[in-house]
């Protein structure tokens, strides 16, 4: 990586998605002296599922939304569970709408009961 940086041939290098995969790579790789250059590589990953991009409109939105699956597992590790890279698009699609639907209704419950019960302690006092 830095002789790419170096000759010029790059001006950037990015590791995030390597990184969302394995954590431990910069350290156990790149920064690791007893692992050679010529096997310094991050995790080649394809992303299950791809086939659902056919039915979005534009080709822009089918590529972006591939990044979810990388967004889906930075929340993973977020939370300190561990990546899943066999989730697929349709996969995360259905575990993200669950996880948005419990918060919301963890919300609801939270403004129904919880702040109730404080503007009930308001009157009284």
């Amino acid at each position: 990586m830095a002789d790419a940086i170096d000759s010029s041939v790059c001006d950037l290098i990015g590791l995030g998605r390597s990184t969302v995969l394995q954590p431990d790579f910069p350290a156990a790789v790149l920064l690791n002296s007893a692992v050679p250059d010529s096997d310094a590589f991050g995790v080649a990953h394809v992303v299950k599922g791809q086939w659902i991009t056919r039915f979005l409109p534009t080709r822009v939105l089918g590529g972006g939304f591939i990044l979810q699956f990388f967004y889906h597992n930075m929340r993973r590790l977020g939370k300190g569970l561990q990546v899943n890279p066999e989730i697929s698009l349709p996969g995360i699609l259905v575990a993200d709408a669950i996880e948005t639907w419990r918060s919301g209704i963890g919300a609801f419950f939270q403004r129904l009961f919880v702040d109730r019960g404080v503007d009930s302690r308001r009157k009284t006092a």
